[in-house]
């Protein structure tokens, strides 16, 4: 869907030009994302096109999943609202009063002997503040990530001022690598956040990607004696909470684009999909 500068009558787009963007050469945001993602594909969420009518109550029959598996909706419901932060249709994970709005997807959702994914989001806060965490997608209890052998966590945290979070839980409670970017994210701003999760090398690595850029260069974690291993295929994984229906690191904002890919995507890929998620 194309709109403002952007559309057929922007007199100011890229076209008016000579020039185009990702999107536009891939042929649409679809088009790209599938290019990249192919058969690895595991989810993928447009909230742009769903079927729900805007102020209410997502059901497990109106989430839209383009590809792959669906998530289930548990008693704290997120609802379909036009976010005015991401100009686009998204799902509200704080209209409920912010407790635990969430989704979860089954403990099928990752493949046995997957040992890389890439997680892929395009959300915005809307709480009055950021002093807090807030979860977009976990692998995890109500331990968190770091507790489940094979879990992964992409998200925000308050970590000596918010930072955009990706991490792995590995094989004990002790022994977990997680990375925090140097940008501090705002309130009521759009943001395109890929993240990449390697358990193969020893340590651990991990990328971060917003809106077309590096945040991080993959990078050794402290992990010295750990080992690799695969993310978990037993304990199920959450969208906008750490479980269903909890308090924990409630996601407070907006998720238009949500998408897991079964593989490492190359910095230049994950570059490319951050930056057609924003355009």
């Amino acid at each position: 869907m194309r709109s403002g500068f952007g559309g057929k009558q922007g007199s100011l787009s890229g076209r008016s030009i000579g020039k185009k963007d990702l999107v536009d050469r891939a042929g649409s945001k679809h088009s790209l994302i599938r290019a990249i993602g192919g058969g690895d594909i595991l989810t993928w969420i447009d909230a742009t096109s769903t079927s729900n009518t805007l102020g209410s109550n997502l059901t497990n029959s109106t989430i839209d999943v383009v590809d792959g598996t669906s998530p289930t909706v548990g008693s704290q419901v997120p609802s379909t609202e036009f976010s005015t932060v991401l100009n686009t249709t998204a799902y509200s994970f704080q209209s409920n009063g912010g407790v635990g709005e969430s989704l979860s997807f089954p403990t099928s959702l990752i493949p046995a002997s997957t040992n890389k994914i890439t997680v892929a989001s395009r959300f915005c806060i809307t709480a009055a503040s950021l002093a807090a965490a807030h979860i977009i997608w976990e692998i995890g209890n109500v331990n968190g990530f770091s507790g489940v052998d094979g879990g992964a966590i992409h998200g925000i945290v308050d970590q000596s001022g918010d930072k955009f979070w990706s991490g792995i839980g590995d094989v004990t409670t002790s022994e977990d690598s997680f990375f925090l970017s140097t940008e501090v994210p705002e309130v009521s701003r759009a943001y395109a956040y890929v993240s990449t999760h390697d358990t193969v090398p020893v340590p651990d690595q991990l990328k971060q990607y917003l809106d077309g850029k590096t945040l991080i260069a993959d990078a050794a974690s402290d992990l010295t004696g750990d080992t690799e291993y695969n993310f978990s295929t037993s304990v199920a994984s959450y969208m906008g909470a750490r479980v269903p229906n909890s308090s924990a690191f409630s996601l407070q904002g907006h998720l238009s684009d949500f998408i897991i890919v079964k593989r490492k995507l190359t910095e230049s890929e994950s570059q490319r999909l951050s930056k057609a998620l924003s355009s």
